[in-house]
């Protein structure tokens, strides 16, 4: 009698390339009064629909062999599997724009919530199970059998070093070298760690934040201000847009930091995802 199912393994002491991103606030967004089938429709989006065309974008068809692909919850992580120039580096642009794409996004609820994720680059070890094929009279075989096998330091470390970061893209100090000159010109040191934060090119995040907000608030925009956005000024139009405060909270940090209106970046003290 043959194996029930063939697995596909992969494992990296140190030395695998990752990429992890988390989707924020979709905790408090599944408590909400939108339906299940609502909620299911918008995480396929933002997950499926929107990861798959940002992905193509960047790293093209012949690419879709580069990495191994664990989709899972709320939570993408992406592993380096072949090698690659630029790797790092094209992973980053990917991120910024799947970031941008996601922020777009209008959930439908009353709070008028938009999309957040936080995105870590980093390298570490690394595996992960991929199940190639099973038996006819195996569970593994069933359509309603979902497998995301994946685990090792590297997947409890980069959980842990989001924790109280802002929304935004980082990456670890030592692949800083692997950016190109413009993302290296971009980073923002966070406070007493080892990581950075990348900014988005200051006008798309101006054309961006200008985008969300309803025709009252445009048309009420002060000249004055729109050339100098501070960050109390950024909460206001957010709120005069009809954002609640647990939105503001966490629009206002990504805009002032893309916007070069924050000097460095700093956890919070008490954060849940």
């Amino acid at each position: 009698m043959g194996k029930p199912f063939e697995l596909t393994i992969g494992t990296f002491e140190d030395n695998a390339t990752l990429a992890y991103l988390d989707l924020c606030g979709i905790r408090s967004f599944y408590k909400k009064s939108v339906s299940t089938k609502a909620q299911a429709r918008i995480i396929y989006t933002a997950l499926l629909e929107i990861f798959s065309e940002k992905y193509f974008d960047v790293f093209k068809d012949r690419d879709k062999d580069l990495f191994n692909i664990n989709i899972y919850a709320d939570s993408i992580m992406i592993c380096q599997r072949l090698k690659e120039e630029r790797s790092v580096e094209r992973l980053i642009e990917f991120l910024l724009s799947y970031q941008l794409a996601l922020i777009q996004k209008n959930l439908p609820t009353p709070e008028n919530k938009r999309i957040l994720s936080r995105a870590l680059v980093v390298r570490d070890s690394f595996f992960y199970l991929n199940v190639k094929s099973a038996t006819s009279n195996s569970i593994l075989n069933s359509e309603h059998t979902h497998i995301s096998l994946c685990g090792g330091r590297g997947l409890v470390s980069v959980d842990e070093m989001l924790k109280g970061l802002p929304a935004g893209v980082y990456v670890s100090k030592n692949l800083v070298g692997e950016l190109s000159n413009e993302q290296q010109r971009r980073r923002l040191k966070v406070k007493d760690d080892k990581y950075f934060f990348i900014k988005q090119d200051e006008q798309i995040t101006i054309d961006l934040l200008f985008s969300i907000l309803n025709d009252k608030t445009i048309n009420e925009l002060i000249l004055e201000e729109i050339t100098n956005l501070t960050e109390g000024y950024i909460e206001r139009i957010l709120k005069k847009s009809g954002y609640e405060n647990e939105a503001v909270k966490k629009l206002v940090p990504w805009f002032s930091a893309n916007l070069g209106k924050r000097a460095i970046i700093e956890r919070e003290t008490a954060c849940k995802k």
